[in-house]
């Protein structure tokens, strides 16, 4: 007998035996028979590295603690569009045509994609600035329809990443801005970096990328100009070729700025931003809520708790900067 059969023959025992059970309860109290089976897509804007396992990881684990069991009460399907606009449009299509259970997605590119797709089936966002201002929720308190989540930043946050950069690489005259062309959060983000450069006499440029040979470019760029140093904005590329910009940015000795501690982790000078990885977890909870019944207009988008300033202290050293007391008494993590 193939396994799919006594599985099904095995359910259908268990549930004439166990009938009445709630269909969300933890597997170790009873057996899930195929029909019980609930499907999750998960969508992600970048590739599937180690940073991204990791969150992944936190993701399923949380999942677990409420119950939720990959292969067995529930069924995770992975996509990975390597920062691919083309690719996250066609994924969307293809993950609202299979009419999952639920969604989860991170990255505006992504999530609009599906939003475009389906405006029925449930979807969780993660590190998303502004979702009021960019159209895919109806404020944060009340979604009003099939999308809710956390949040990542408000849009001042940009003047806060060039003021810090400014104090922790003081010769900082020019700012090479990496980010990602046809993103509606990095462009306000851009724009919001604005008012602090000029305040602190520092030239902001843009360096639009898609590509590794994109990034390469606009490094070498930066590091050609003196006072050079690099901003580097949240989203599908610069998360693809995270290392990549760390080493690029060692080798040309270009102070920089990150908005994950991820990247000060693997070798980044400083990150300032809340922790992605805690939003992870928590997305868990929305998922497992909404398969237990509740609808996503029901449950408000989360504002991060806290943000965090991660210096790396070895690299500040390779390049040759000397943290003032009172920044590394504002730091909440030294990385040695």
């Amino acid at each position: 007998m193939r396994r799919r059969e006594f599985l099904s023959l095995l359910g259908s025992f268990l549930g004439s035996f166990f009938g009445g059970l709630p269909l969300a309860a933890p597997i170790k109290s009873y057996a899930q028979s195929s029909a019980a089976m609930r499907r999750v897509a998960v969508l992600m804007p970048y590739a599937d590295d180690p940073i991204a396992e990791a969150r992944l990881d936190l993701f399923r684990q949380s999942l677990r603690l409420r119950g939720w069991i990959d292969g067995s009460n529930i069924k995770i399907d992975y996509y990975f569009a390597n920062s691919d606009l083309g690719r996250m449009r066609s994924y969307a299509k293809t993950v609202a045509a299979a009419a999952p259970a639920a969604i989860f997605a991170a990255s505006p590119p992504v999530v609009t994609a599906l939003k475009r797709e389906t405006g029925t089936i449930p979807i969780v966002f993660t590190n998303i600035t502004d979702p009021v201002g960019v159209g895919l929720v109806q404020s944060l308190s009340h979604p009003g329809g099939n999308i809710t989540g956390f949040g990542a930043y408000e849009f001042s946050i940009a003047g806060k990443w060039v003021e810090l950069l400014k104090q922790i690489a003081p010769s900082t005259t020019h700012i090479a801005v990496v980010k990602m062309p046809q993103h509606s959060t990095n462009a306000k983000l851009f724009q919001a970096a604005q008012p602090t450069a000029k305040s602190l006499q520092i030239e902001l440029t843009e360096a639009n990328v898609r590509s590794a040979k994109d990034i390469d470019e606009a490094v070498t760029s930066a590091a050609a100009i003196p006072g050079g140093g690099l901003l580097i904005l949240p989203n599908p590329a610069t998360t693809d070729y995270h290392d990549l910009i760390v080493r690029l940015a060692a080798q040309h000795k270009l102070p920089a700025m990150y908005p994950y501690r991820d990247l000060a982790a693997g070798g980044g000078l400083v990150s300032y931003g809340p922790n992605v990885s805690e939003d992870y977890k928590s997305a868990a909870i929305y998922i497992d809520r909404i398969l237990r019944g509740e609808r996503p207009a029901d449950l408000p988008v989360q504002a991060p708790a806290k943000f965090e300033l991660v210096v790396n202290l070895k690299t500040a050293k390779a390049l040759g900067l000397s943290l003032s007391p009172s920044l590394l008494a504002r730091v909440d993590e030294v990385i040695e």
